[in-house]
């Protein structure tokens, strides 16, 4: 299952979730995952490169994600200046290809099958740090309003909430053992059990799994929790290390400030199984 490293690299390639679980068709309807294709001038044609990330819809007309999949980099760490450029959907130059719910458990086999969805807008935390991967938090605007039929928006946590010592990451990441035949950037949906474990940073939890974890492509992922039978989101999945702690941003406070969200966990939730 997303993120920042390399897993073709370092001592711990052959790592898997890693170690996560096949997801049931419709098991999660809050996830959604999305390829953004960034086009290029060519000499004699365009080209076009992609990457792709998972996301969890909190409203008919809203996903979450992490900010890092939806930005350019413009500037180093070291040059003074705004450092990003947020990559707004363009079709001359950023294209979104988002696929909602859990109907199917796999981008890569729906591409010819699948309810279209735009994305019309990108809404990154105005204190994104993409240096100091602060506030790594985006917001996907959907147009049209998502049907029930094909997803529902996650539980939100509550200001007060209790954050449990045992949480579940969800994502469409890459697995570099179980699909190494595989060309796609995002694969089989899967969850994925952890311990949270000490912080080492303000607003960010720390999970860890052994042998297990999350990988490539499940970066703006959720990061749930059950209560009273009801899957809650308690933060968004933005950098993995192989064998270390998996740090997710809670940023319900940049969800709420938004307007026309509806964060309320739905009278017609779909209980866990």
């Amino acid at each position: 299952m997303p993120l920042d490293v390399d897993l073709d690299k370092g001592p711990h390639r052959r790592v898997r979730s890693i170690g996560g679980t096949k997801a049931k068709q419709n098991e999660f309807p809050w996830v959604a995952a999305y390829y953004v294709h960034q086009i290029r001038p060519g000499f004699f044609s365009r080209k076009v490169s992609s990457r792709a990330c998972s996301a969890v819809q909190i409203s008919k007309r809203h996903v979450l994600t992490a900010a890092h999949c939806v930005v350019k980099l413009i500037r180093s760490c070291k040059e003074k200046g705004k450092k990003y450029s947020v990559l707004n959907p363009d079709p001359h130059v950023n294209f979104y290809e988002i696929f909602i719910g859990s109907g199917c458990t796999n981008p890569e086999r729906c591409k010819h099958n699948r309810t279209d969805y735009s994305v019309t807008e990108v809404k990154v935390f105005e204190e994104y740090d993409p240096c100091e991967k602060k506030n790594d938090v985006a917001l996907l605007d959907i147009v049209p309003d998502i049907s029930p039929k094909h997803g529902s928006p996650i539980c939100m946590t509550e200001s007060d909430g209790i954050l449990q010592k045992h949480l579940t990451a969800i994502g469409f990441g890459y697995d570099p053992i179980a699909d190494y035949w595989m060309h796609g950037i995002l694969s089989d949906l899967r969850s994925v059990n952890l311990t949270r474990v000490p912080a080492r940073k303000p607003k960010r939890i720390a999970m860890f799994g052994h042998r297990k974890g999350v990988c490539k492509g499940d970066s703006g992922g959720p990061l749930t929790q059950l209560n009273s039978g009801n899957y809650t989101l308690q933060g968004i999945t933005i950098e993995e290390r192989a064998f270390l702690p998996t740090y997710v941003t809670i940023q319900i406070g940049f969800v709420r400030t938004q307007q026309h969200l509806k964060c309320k966990c739905p009278s017609n939730i779909v209980k866990a199984r």
